[in-house]
């Protein structure tokens, strides 16, 4: 039952192969699952405690395909041009957050065809690595999955213009 729950994501989402590999302007953040009630679906098989791991190897999982994929699909150019990587919206440490109240973070899949226009990941580079001390949900996630030495979490914060703060979580293996 679980196997049709996830392929029913892939199938009704934005996180296609040919979407994600769709030339945007400059680059798109489209969602593992596009509504929280879908999550739900899932969550009846998933332990809440196990569920931001569960998602999270899910989207990681999808990324390296997406990359296997588009390594065969753009010509070296295009595929030197490519980036992608996992985000997360919001803070677990806010109380009014849904993240504290569900117990997940959603991830989303930072992509671009113009990474070297844009400069995407050295932008995300000069953003501050944080403490996993301060955000147990991320540090349980790339515990369990054996990612803690090998990935990097980025935070970008800042003020959008309603006064509202918005924060985003970058997920980037470390360069050996």
């Amino acid at each position: 039952m679980l196997t049709k729950k996830i392929a029913k994501i892939f199938k009704d989402s934005s996180i296609q192969f040919e979407e994600l590999l769709f030339d945007y302007e400059t680059f798109e953040e489209p969602p593992l699952i596009n509504r929280y009630t879908k999550v739900k679906k899932i969550a009846k098989d998933i332990d809440r405690k196990d569920l931001n791991t569960f998602l999270f190897n899910l989207a990681l999982a999808h990324l390296n395909n997406v990359v296997l994929y588009a390594k065969n699909k753009l010509t070296s150019e295009e595929f030197a041009n490519f980036f992608i990587c996992l985000v997360y919206h919001g803070d677990e440490n806010k109380v009014d957050s849904g993240i504290s109240e569900f117990g997940f973070y959603m991830p989303t899949f930072c992509v671009t065809r113009k990474e070297k226009q844009l400069d995407i990941k050295n932008q995300i580079k000069k953003e501050a690595i944080i403490n996993l001390e301060n955000y147990p949900i991320i540090k349980k996630t790339l515990t369990d999955l054996n990612l803690i030495q090998i990935m990097d979490v980025h935070l970008e914060s800042f003020t959008d213009q309603f006064g509202s703060e918005i924060k985003r979580f970058f997920f980037l293996y470390k360069e050996i």
